[in-house]
């Protein structure tokens, strides 16, 4: 039985064509994030005043992804008392 790995290789230019182009990946890099930051603000809609701490454990997304994206929605002009103070 051959690896996966001799078999990726093995496919040579016919593998391209299942890898997203560059814009395709910044799309679905958007979609994730938008994803998470509507986690976030579902949340924050079911119990206004979340911390940050309570994002993380209410959405199960890591510390830094609740506050790479609170500060993101931040810099949009959130105000602190939108996003749990």
């Amino acid at each position: 039985m051959k690896s996966s790995r001799t078999s990726a290789r093995a496919c040579g230019d016919s593998c391209a064509t299942r890898w997203p182009t560059p814009s395709s990946r910044t799309e679905v890099i958007s979609r994730v994030v938008s994803r998470r930051s509507g986690l976030i603000l579902s949340a924050l809609e079911e119990v206004s005043g979340l911390t940050r701490a309570e994002l993380v454990r209410a959405t199960g997304l890591s510390r830094t992804t609740v506050l790479g994206i609170v500060s993101e929605l931040l810099d949009e002009g959130a105000s602190h008392a939108d996003l749990g103070g």
